[in-house]
């Protein structure tokens, strides 16, 4: 697998647990300390995703960063996306 349609794949899950979650994308922004506009450049992939960011964006979904790459199974468990 191609890096770029990782990083595709791993942006695409974080939208996806985000909107689960009903956040925005200035709500995550926020809780990790980052400009609503570079976030966002993250998230679309315009900007090239860090570990560290995968981390921090995680964290503040309250999900374990292993959920959004690419070779976890099942992404989408539902006991992995804390609901409340």
């Amino acid at each position: 697998m191609v890096v770029n349609e990782q990083i595709k794949q791993i942006a695409s899950r974080i939208i996806y647990m985000r909107e689960t979650l009903e956040l925005s994308q200035t709500d995550v922004a926020e809780k990790i300390g980052m400009p609503p506009e570079e976030y966002i450049a993250y998230e679309t992939g315009e900007k090239d995703l860090p570990v560290s960011m995968i981390y921090s964006v995680a964290a503040a979904l309250g999900i374990d960063a292993v959920l959004v790459t690419p070779t976890c199974c099942d992404p989408l468990y539902r006991r992995a996306v804390r609901v409340s």
